[in-house]
């Protein structure tokens, strides 16, 4: 059995439609996170998995962002609750190549990232282009 401190625990962020939940099955090794063909909200709580092929990764799906349902402001809260006694060692922003700017929506995700981490984020951040 693993020690727990050697676990590293991946966290997906960004806006509705990018494409976290496919991306977080790709990592897994499995289809553990419920995907949809369409770009509307699918994922509604914030969900951890752990991978099959890597056991010492686990992987955490949450809902999008920036969708046209107007919930931002709950699933930020959701979010930071969730998070809350979580270990996060890698947040990866999730973006749509298609429309690959880093516009006010996303600067905005990445702020309240700031603000839910107090460490120093960006050492632990990366970004990942999706072609959907």
């Amino acid at each position: 059995m693993h020690s727990f401190s050697n676990r590293k625990t991946i966290l997906l962020y960004g806006e509705t439609g990018n494409g976290k939940s496919s991306f977080g099955n790709l990592i897994l090794g499995s289809n553990l996170f419920p995907v949809s063909d369409y770009e509307d909200s699918f994922t509604t709580k914030t969900s951890k998995k752990s991978s099959l092929i890597f056991p010492m990764i686990d992987v955490i799906d949450t809902p999008g962002f920036s969708d046209s349902d107007g919930r931002d402001d709950s699933l930020f809260n959701d979010l930071k609750g969730s998070l809350k006694n979580e270990r996060i060692d890698f947040v990866l922003l999730i973006l749509n190549f298609q429309t690959p700017k880093f516009d006010r929506e996303t600067q905005l995700l990445v702020k309240i990232l700031c603000n839910v981490f107090q460490r120093n984020l960006i050492q632990h951040l990366g970004i990942v282009f999706t072609f959907l």
